[in-house]
């Protein structure tokens, strides 16, 4: 988890504060971890189905674009 949280700090462009909300570029990357189907309870930045990643246990940018 450790390496992954390194990973994704030398991906953006400063470190993220408690009001970070969302970059201003899009960055592509593949993110590796188990995979949780929370029940959805007005969480913010959550999924449609309630899928969740944790923990993170990889972070990787990738080629191509965000959409």
């Amino acid at each position: 988890m450790q390496q992954a949280r390194e990973a994704f700090l030398g991906l953006v462009p400063s470190t993220p504060t408690s009001s970070f909300r969302q970059l201003q570029d899009p960055i592509p990357v593949t993110v590796v971890g188990p995979l949780f189907l929370d029940k959805i309870h007005n969480q913010e930045g959550v999924a449609r189905n309630g899928a969740e990643i944790h923990p993170v246990l990889g972070v990787k940018r990738r080629a191509g674009s965000c959409g």
